[in-house]
């Protein structure tokens, strides 16, 4: 059967509270980049050649994208330990937000951008860069206001 996007979201909701407090903790840095490379790459090839056959590409339903998002929100997680760059550090902070931007942002893009007949690089570079980069200037700014920030999007000082 098919398995609505927002059901699946609550899945990655509920996944992701164990992650935030350390069950990948013991897996080693090289293995938890290198799988989530590995994992991202592989969406993006599929991705790339279902909207050469005219599909909707990837979506959070699909087999790949719960391990590659547990690594990657992992890699956040580490890095925020770290610190090594200002930048990584913050999106770590609003790693959340993201998320749950990200997924209401891919949600209009589907009904705008797959109808229209255009070059499936072009839509990939689409659904990648403005879902992504769309949520982290819109929880960027709403994060302004503390409600949004503590409650919404569950950032912390």
């Amino acid at each position: 059967g098919h398995i609505s996007t927002y059901a699946m979201y609550m899945v990655y909701l509920i996944a992701g509270y164990p992650i935030a407090k350390g069950a990948l903790r013991k897996l080693p840095a090289a293995l938890v980049t290198a799988g989530a490379a590995v994992l991202f790459l592989l969406m993006a090839v599929y991705q790339y050649y279902t909207y050469k056959l005219g599909g909707d590409g990837v979506g959070y339903p699909f087999l790949l994208v719960a391990p590659c998002a547990a690594l990657i929100f992992e890699l956040f997680a580490r890095s925020r330990e770290r610190g090594p760059k200002r930048a990584v550090t913050y999106l770590a902070k609003i790693a959340f937000g993201i998320f749950f931007v990200h997924m209401l942002i891919v949600t209009a893009l589907y009904k705008v951008v797959i109808p229209v007949g255009i070059h499936p690089i072009l839509k990939f570079f689409i659904f990648e860069t403005v879902s992504v980069g769309g949520a982290v200037i819109i929880v960027s700014l709403l994060s302004k206001i503390k409600v949004f920030k503590e409650y919404l999007f569950m950032i912390k000082d």
